[in-house]
C-alpha cells in the first residue's frame, strides 16, 4: 500500500513539472512570436541599438555616405558590410521599391542607419506641378512609416534637379552631396574607390547608389581606408546634430572642424586651418565643402555653399570652362538659372542620380 502511494505522488510530481515546463515553453514562442512579427505580418528582426556610441562631428572626422535610388538586389550585402565595419549611412530610397524590399528597410533602420526620401518613382521634378511634386514625396513619406514606424526627415531630389517650386513642395531639408565618383554613368568598383579616396574631405557627404552592384563592391575598400585616416562613417542627422536643418533648404556637407588637416587628406603636407568668413579654409588648393544656408526659394540670397544656384554666381565666381566638351554642358546648364549645379567635373543636363 505504501509503495503504491509513493508511485503515485511520484506520477503527478512529474505530470504536474511537464505541464509548467510545456505552459513555459508555450508562453516562450508567443512572446518571440509578438517580437519579431511585423505589421504586414511578415517576419522582421528585432530592433537593435546602433553597434557604435553617437559621435561629436563637430570635434571627430566625419563622413556621410548616401546611397540613391534603393532598395535593391545588392542593399543586403552592403548592409552586411556597414556592419562588420560598424558604419552607419544615409539611405534614399524610391518609395516604389519600399514594399517589394520592406524587409530591407526594416533592417536599416535597425540598425541605426538613416532613411531619407528621395521620391516615389524618380521623375525630373522641376517639370512637374507642385501638387505632383508634393504627391511623389508624400506617396514615399507614407509608405516608409507604414514599413518601418519612421518618416523620413530629410529629402533629396532626382538628379539633384530642384528649384523653389520643389523646395516648397517637399517641405523638408535638401540634402546633396560634396563627393561624386559618377558611379552611376562609369560603375568601375576602383574607379569609384579612387575618386571617393582622394575628394573625401571632414564633413563630406559622398554619392552613391545601392542599386549598383559595382558601387556596393566598393564600399567595404573605402571603409577600411577611410577609417585608417582617422575617419568616422555617420548618418546626415548624425553628421549635421546640432545644426537645425531647415526645410527646402540645400546642404552640401558639414563645416570641418579647425583642426590641423592631415596629409593624407590634403593630399600634400599637413598645414594648419584657419577661419575665413566663407568656413574652414587651409592654405592648400583643396576648397572646403561647408554648410549651404541660402533658402532655395530666394535664389538672390547669399550662399556659403560650394556650389550655389547657377543663378546666384557673381561673375568673378563662375568657374571657368576647361574643354569644348565642359563649355557645351556649361552653356546647357547655365539655362536653368534656378537649379542647384551637382559638383561633378562635367555640369550633365540629365544624370542618372
Amino acid at each position: 500500500m505504501v509503495r503504491n502511494r509513493r508511485s503515485a505522488v511520484l506520477v503527478a510530481v512529474a505530470v504536474g513539472a511537464c505541464l509548467l515546463s510545456a505552459c513555459g515553453q508555450d508562453a516562450q514562442v508567443r512572446t518571440a512570436s509578438r517580437r519579431t512579427k511585423a505589421p504586414d505580418g511578415a517576419v522582421a528582426r528585432p530592433r537593435q541599438t546602433p553597434s557604435t556610441p553617437p559621435v561629436d562631428c563637430t570635434r571627430a572626422k566625419c563622413v556621410a555616405l548616401t546611397f540613391d535610388d534603393g532598395p535593391g538586389p545588392y542593399t543586403g550585402r552592403l548592409l552586411d558590410d556597414l556592419a562588420k565595419a560598424r558604419a552607419r549611412a544615409t539611405f534614399f530610397v524610391l518609395g516604389a521599391h519600399v514594399g517589394p524590399n520592406a524587409e530591407l528597410v526594416r533592417r536599416m533602420v535597425a540598425e541605426g542607419h538613416d532613411v531619407g526620401n528621395h521620391t516615389w518613382s524618380h521623375p525630373y521634378l522641376p517639370r512637374l506641378s507642385e501638387a505632383e511634386a508634393r504627391s511623389e514625396v508624400q506617396r514615399t513619406q507614407e509608405v516608409v512609416q507604414q514599413v518601418a514606424g519612421v518618416r523620413p526627415t530629410i529629402f533629396r531630389p532626382p538628379y539633384g534637379a530642384t528649384n523653389a517650386q520643389v523646395g516648397n513642395a517637399a517641405g523638408l531639408p535638401q540634402i546633396m552631396w560634396s563627393v561624386d565618383p559618377m558611379d552611376w554613368r562609369r560603375p568601375d568598383a576602383a574607379r569609384t574607390t579612387q575618386v571617393v579616396l582622394r575628394d573625401t574631405r571632414p564633413g563630406s557627404i559622398v554619392l552613391l547608389h545601392d542599386v549598383k552592384e559595382a558601387s556596393v563592391a566598393a564600399v567595404p575598400g573605402i571603409l577600411a581606408q577611410l577609417s585608417g585616416r582617422g575617419y568616422r562613417f555617420v548618418t546626415v542627422s548624425e553628421l549635421f546634430n546640432g545644426t537645425p536643418l531647415q526645410p527646402g533648404r540645400l546642404y552640401t556637407g558639414r563645416e570641418a572642424p579647425p583642426v590641423r588637416e592631415r596629409a593624407e587628406d590634403a593630399g600634400g603636407t599637413t598645414l594648419p586651418a584657419t577661419r575665413t568668413s566663407r568656413g574652414t579654409s587651409t592654405t592648400s588648393p583643396v576648397r572646403r565643402r561647408t554648410v549651404s544656408t541660402s533658402p532655395v526659394h530666394d535664389s538672390r540670397t547669399p550662399t556659403t555653399s560650394l556650389y550655389p544656384p547657377v543663378g546666384s554666381r557673381r561673375r568673378s565666381e563662375t568657374r571657368s570652362p576647361t574643354s569644348a566638351c565642359e563649355m557645351e554642358t556649361t552653356s546647357r546648364a547655365a539655362k536653368r538659372a534656378d537649379m542647384w549645379r551637382p559638383p561633378s567635373r562635367m555640369d550633365i543636363s540629365l544624370p542618372q542620380y
